[in-house]
């Protein structure tokens, strides 16, 4: 006996996956603006020598989550990865970029050098996820009648 799949489910409106595209380019800008801090630059408390980020582990977690969550959106509506992932990466990378151009320190700083693999990662992780949620959400063709 042959098993029965069931229907493929249909393909969402391009305006659909536009539409959450840009809610998730949205929603990743005020996360990032939310969770990470505006200037970036360290600071060294009163009388200390060390420095410190004012970047919470917290802060970097929540912001991940938020990513991997629109990812996982776009994923679900069936966006391309790599649309998923520019739409979901490209504010953050942009806000960051603005945050270290606009807040120069003063001496050597690493935020800058770290700004490249910071973007890979922040374009490639919702991408990732789409892929992964995207293939799940997939039935396999039903086999043709003999």
């Amino acid at each position: 006996m042959r098993q029965q799949h069931p229907p493929a489910a249909p393909h969402p409106s391009t305006g659909r996956r536009i539409g959450a595209a840009l809610v998730a380019a949205g929603v990743s800008a005020g996360a990032y603006a939310l969770f990470i801090p505006w200037d970036l630059r360290n600071r060294a408390e009163p009388g200390e020598i060390d420095e410190t980020s004012p970047v919470s582990v917290l802060g970097v977690v929540a912001l991940a989550v938020v990513l991997v969550a629109a990812g996982a959106l776009l994923g679900k509506v069936r966006v391309p990865a790599a649309w998923a992932g520019f739409a979901v990466g490209t504010p953050v990378s942009v806000l960051m970029l603005i945050s270290f151009l606009t807040h120069e320190p003063k001496d050597a700083s690493p935020w800058p050098v770290v700004w490249v693999p910071l973007t890979v990662l922040a374009v490639a992780l919702p991408a990732v996820v789409a892929v992964l949620v995207s293939a799940r959400g997939r039935t396999a063709p039903t086999p043709p009648a003999a």
